[in-house]
């Protein structure tokens, strides 16, 4: 049963009316592209700045737009309503190039 609530936590169900994976699979996929030590690092400019070129060349198919929002969130730490996934990717430049 532990692993069934394991799974359980795991999967959300996104805004598109699907299941997607837990939130937090896009910045772990960030991390693991750009070799960052820790997830943290991308909210340090630095490491987001290096990391902007590959952020716009990730499929907009690949993860849901709730893990978009999710990344901004967690860079800026501002709560994201934004409904498409190219708007998320300029706010993310936006916000980067003014810290």
């Amino acid at each position: 049963m532990a692993g069934i609530a394991y799974i359980q936590k795991c999967i959300v169900f996104n805004t598109e009316g699907g299941i997607s994976l837990k939130t937090d699979e896009l910045l772990e996929y960030i991390q693991t592209h750009c070799e960052l030590n820790y997830i943290s690092d991308l909210r340090n400019p630095f490491y987001l700045k290096e990391c902007l070129s590959f952020l716009h060349k990730i499929d907009k198919a690949s993860f849901s737009l709730g893990q978009w929002r999710y990344l901004y969130e967690y860079i800026t730490g501002q709560k994201c309503e934004d409904t498409t996934i190219e708007t998320i990717r300029k706010k993310i430049d936006s916000w980067c190039h003014q810290v």
